[in-house]
């Protein structure tokens, strides 16, 4: 399941992507992000209720809620999503598959203090972006953690 949401729902989208789902984000106008949607077989997400009355032969759904969090609860659900969460497999930036690199391949590309830390890296090809297990994903897991546990509520 592929997704596309607009510019009102840009931590919605990098959070989705953070759990492992396809989703781009795109500022365009409606009829970019229509033609994108329909050319990529992909759902829309937005809050603009004008984004309905536009021709386009896709889904679209209206994420009701204004906080990222019960944003997340309400695509988990109306998808049924919440078994297919695999985080850290995508790049939060760009949305694409990262894959885990041998150290040596990003000896260049990461601070020598990182690199003489670290063991273990992954890489987007498509935006370049090297990730590492920083001082950051104890905060982000402890998040995920907490959007699990809105499936119970």
């Amino acid at each position: 399941m592929k997704f596309i949401a607009d510019c009102m729902l840009g931590k919605l989208s990098r959070w989705m992507r953070i759990l492992g789902f396809d989703v781009i984000y795109m500022k365009d106008d409606d009829e970019v992000i229509l033609e994108t949607a329909e050319k990529e077989k992909r759902i829309i997400l937005t809050r603009d209720t004008r984004m309905g009355s536009k021709k386009f032969k896709g889904k679209i759904y209206f994420v009701e809620s204004e906080n990222w969090k019960r944003q997340l609860r309400e695509v988990l659900d109306r998808f049924s999503l919440w078994n297919k969460i695999k985080p850290f497999t995508r790049c939060p930036e760009c949305g694409s598959l990262l894959k885990i690199v041998r150290k040596e391949r990003v000896r260049y590309l990461v601070p020598s203090f990182i690199y003489n830390q670290k063991e273990n890296f992954a890489f987007c090809k498509k935006c370049e972006k090297v990730f590492w297990e920083g001082t950051h994903l104890n905060d982000m897991e402890k998040k995920i953690s907490s959007i699990l546990k809105l499936k119970i509520k």
